[in-house]
Protein backbone atom coordinates (compact mmCIF):
# COMPACT_ATOMS: atom_id res chain seq x y z
CA UNK A 1 0.00 0.00 0.00
CA UNK A 2 0.80 4.03 -0.77
CA UNK A 3 0.27 5.92 2.20
CA UNK A 4 -0.09 9.83 1.95
CA UNK A 5 1.33 11.52 5.00
CA UNK A 6 1.34 14.94 6.09
CA UNK A 7 5.09 15.63 6.71
CA UNK A 8 4.39 18.13 9.08
CA UNK A 9 1.84 16.60 11.48
CA UNK A 10 2.11 12.80 10.22
CA UNK A 11 -1.55 12.59 9.32
CA UNK A 12 -2.98 10.36 6.70
CA UNK A 13 -3.25 12.78 3.75
CA UNK A 14 -5.48 10.97 1.52
CA UNK A 15 -6.54 7.38 1.11
CA UNK A 16 -3.80 4.51 0.86
CA UNK A 17 -3.54 2.75 -2.88
CA UNK A 18 -2.63 -0.61 -3.89
CA UNK A 19 1.13 -0.77 -5.27
CA UNK A 20 3.03 -3.33 -7.24
CA UNK A 21 3.70 -6.52 -5.57
CA UNK A 22 2.04 -4.84 -2.39
CA UNK A 23 4.89 -2.97 -1.23
CA UNK A 24 4.28 -0.92 1.69
CA UNK A 25 5.50 2.77 0.74
CA UNK A 26 5.04 6.32 2.18
CA UNK A 27 4.78 9.69 0.88
CA UNK A 28 5.40 12.57 2.41
CA UNK A 29 3.39 15.76 1.42
CA UNK A 30 1.61 18.77 3.32
CA UNK A 31 -2.26 18.67 4.94
CA UNK A 32 -4.63 21.74 4.33
CA UNK A 33 -4.51 21.89 8.00
CA UNK A 34 -0.52 22.46 8.19
CA UNK A 35 -0.75 24.66 4.64
CA UNK A 36 -3.35 26.48 6.37
CA UNK A 37 -1.22 27.37 9.40
CA UNK A 38 2.23 27.95 7.72
CA UNK A 39 -0.05 30.30 5.21
CA UNK A 40 -1.36 31.93 8.34
CA UNK A 41 2.55 33.34 8.94
CA UNK A 42 1.55 35.39 5.93
CA UNK A 43 -1.04 37.20 7.40
CA UNK A 44 -3.88 35.74 5.53
CA UNK A 45 -6.01 32.39 5.33
CA UNK A 46 -5.13 30.07 1.97
CA UNK A 47 -8.25 30.01 1.08
CA UNK A 48 -9.00 33.75 1.27
CA UNK A 49 -5.60 34.38 -0.19
CA UNK A 50 -6.09 31.82 -3.61
CA UNK A 51 -9.57 33.15 -4.16
CA UNK A 52 -8.62 36.43 -4.31
CA UNK A 53 -6.57 35.25 -7.63
CA UNK A 54 -8.05 35.54 -10.94
CA UNK A 55 -5.90 33.10 -12.68
CA UNK A 56 -6.12 29.21 -11.97
CA UNK A 57 -3.82 28.38 -9.31
CA UNK A 58 -3.06 25.31 -8.01
CA UNK A 59 -0.95 24.40 -4.65
CA UNK A 60 1.23 21.05 -5.32
CA UNK A 61 3.26 19.11 -2.74
CA UNK A 62 6.56 17.28 -3.20
CA UNK A 63 4.96 14.61 -4.51
CA UNK A 64 3.84 16.37 -7.51
CA UNK A 65 0.18 15.83 -5.77
CA UNK A 66 -2.68 18.42 -5.31
CA UNK A 67 -3.29 19.96 -2.12
CA UNK A 68 -5.84 22.80 -3.29
CA UNK A 69 -6.39 25.15 -5.33
CA UNK A 70 -8.41 28.47 -5.89
CA UNK A 71 -11.88 28.98 -7.22
CA UNK A 72 -10.38 29.39 -10.65
CA UNK A 73 -8.52 26.53 -10.83
CA UNK A 74 -11.20 23.85 -10.02
CA UNK A 75 -13.01 25.75 -12.59
CA UNK A 76 -10.93 25.20 -15.23
CA UNK A 77 -10.93 21.50 -14.39
CA UNK A 78 -14.02 21.03 -13.58
CA UNK A 79 -13.55 19.64 -10.54
CA UNK A 80 -13.96 20.21 -7.02
CA UNK A 81 -11.71 19.92 -3.68
CA UNK A 82 -12.52 16.53 -3.67
CA UNK A 83 -11.93 15.17 -6.77
CA UNK A 84 -8.58 17.30 -7.05
CA UNK A 85 -7.03 16.63 -3.09
CA UNK A 86 -4.21 14.09 -3.11
CA UNK A 87 -4.38 13.86 -7.13
CA UNK A 88 -1.48 13.90 -9.24
CA UNK A 89 -1.25 17.03 -11.63
CA UNK A 90 -1.81 14.78 -14.84
CA UNK A 91 -4.55 12.81 -13.36
CA UNK A 92 -6.47 16.03 -12.18
CA UNK A 93 -5.96 17.99 -15.47
CA UNK A 94 -6.54 15.07 -17.16
CA UNK A 95 -3.86 14.21 -19.12
CA UNK A 96 -4.08 11.53 -21.71
CA UNK A 97 -0.95 9.90 -20.16
CA UNK A 98 -2.25 10.26 -17.07
CA UNK A 99 -4.61 7.36 -17.70
CA UNK A 100 -2.43 5.11 -19.55
CA UNK A 101 -0.44 1.88 -17.68
CA UNK A 102 2.34 3.15 -14.76
CA UNK A 103 0.04 6.26 -14.90
CA UNK A 104 1.22 10.04 -14.88
CA UNK A 105 5.02 10.60 -13.41
CA UNK A 106 5.88 7.34 -14.88
CA UNK A 107 5.54 6.90 -18.44
CA UNK A 108 7.71 8.03 -20.93
CA UNK A 109 6.44 11.35 -21.91
CA UNK A 110 6.70 12.08 -18.17
CA UNK A 111 9.99 12.56 -18.04
CA UNK A 112 9.30 15.72 -20.43
CA UNK A 113 6.58 17.19 -19.08
CA UNK A 114 6.97 20.98 -18.49
CA UNK A 115 4.04 21.08 -16.46
CA UNK A 116 5.81 18.66 -13.79
CA UNK A 117 9.29 19.37 -14.65
CA UNK A 118 9.01 23.35 -13.72
CA UNK A 119 6.56 22.49 -10.69
CA UNK A 120 9.69 20.04 -9.56
CA UNK A 121 12.86 22.16 -10.10
CA UNK A 122 10.97 24.94 -8.00
CA UNK A 123 10.36 22.67 -5.28
CA UNK A 124 13.85 21.45 -5.60
CA UNK A 125 15.53 25.15 -5.87
CA UNK A 126 13.43 27.61 -4.92
CA UNK A 127 13.76 29.55 -8.43
CA UNK A 128 10.54 30.58 -9.92
CA UNK A 129 9.46 29.69 -13.09
CA UNK A 130 6.87 32.77 -15.49
CA UNK A 131 5.12 32.08 -18.42
CA UNK A 132 6.72 28.86 -19.27
CA UNK A 133 4.87 27.17 -22.34
CA UNK A 134 4.06 23.95 -22.56
CA UNK A 135 1.91 21.19 -24.54
CA UNK A 136 0.16 18.65 -23.74
CA UNK A 137 -2.82 16.47 -24.84
CA UNK A 138 -5.72 15.97 -22.40
CA UNK A 139 -8.51 13.47 -22.56
CA UNK A 140 -11.86 15.39 -22.64
CA UNK A 141 -15.16 13.86 -22.67
CA UNK A 142 -15.33 15.24 -26.61
CA UNK A 143 -11.74 12.85 -27.07
CA UNK A 144 -8.17 14.12 -26.67
CA UNK A 145 -7.39 17.55 -27.58
CA UNK A 146 -4.38 19.81 -27.92
CA UNK A 147 -3.69 22.48 -25.26
CA UNK A 148 -0.87 25.14 -25.19
CA UNK A 149 -0.23 26.43 -21.32
CA UNK A 150 2.15 29.34 -20.62
CA UNK A 151 3.02 28.44 -15.90
CA UNK A 152 4.61 29.99 -13.72
CA UNK A 153 5.55 28.62 -10.36
CA UNK A 154 6.86 29.85 -7.07
CA UNK A 155 7.77 27.87 -3.80
CA UNK A 156 5.84 28.87 -0.52
CA UNK A 157 6.65 26.68 2.26
CA UNK A 158 6.57 23.22 1.51
CA UNK A 159 4.56 23.53 -1.21
CA UNK A 160 4.47 24.93 -4.82
CA UNK A 161 2.16 27.64 -6.14
CA UNK A 162 0.97 26.39 -9.98
CA UNK A 163 -0.32 29.39 -11.90
CA UNK A 164 -2.12 28.65 -15.38
CA UNK A 165 -1.12 32.01 -16.92
CA UNK A 166 -2.63 31.39 -20.02
CA UNK A 167 -4.77 28.08 -21.72
CA UNK A 168 -5.45 27.77 -25.32
CA UNK A 169 -6.73 25.10 -27.26
CA UNK A 170 -5.12 24.04 -30.21
CA UNK A 171 -5.62 22.50 -33.61
CA UNK A 172 -3.76 19.47 -34.41
CA UNK A 173 -2.41 21.52 -37.61
CA UNK A 174 -1.01 24.33 -35.60
CA UNK A 175 0.79 21.99 -32.93
CA UNK A 176 2.40 20.06 -35.71
CA UNK A 177 4.31 23.12 -37.34
CA UNK A 178 4.82 24.23 -33.39
CA UNK A 179 7.15 21.15 -32.83
CA UNK A 180 8.56 21.22 -36.31
CA UNK A 181 9.68 24.78 -36.27
CA UNK A 182 10.72 23.76 -32.28
CA UNK A 183 13.25 21.12 -34.13
CA UNK A 184 14.50 23.84 -36.51
CA UNK A 185 14.97 26.67 -34.09
CA UNK A 186 12.51 29.03 -35.68
CA UNK A 187 10.00 28.70 -32.57
CA UNK A 188 6.73 29.89 -33.28
CA UNK A 189 3.82 30.28 -30.59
Amino acid sequence: MLYRICSHCHAEIAPPQETPENKELISHGICRSCLEEVMAGYGQPLDDFLNSLQQPVFVVDQQARIVTANHAGKEIVGKNGVEITGRLGGEVFQCAEASKPGGCGNRQLCRSCVIRNSVMSTYDDGIPRRKVPAYHELDLVTGPQNFKFLISTEKIADTVFLRIDELEQISEARRIKQVESALDGTWET
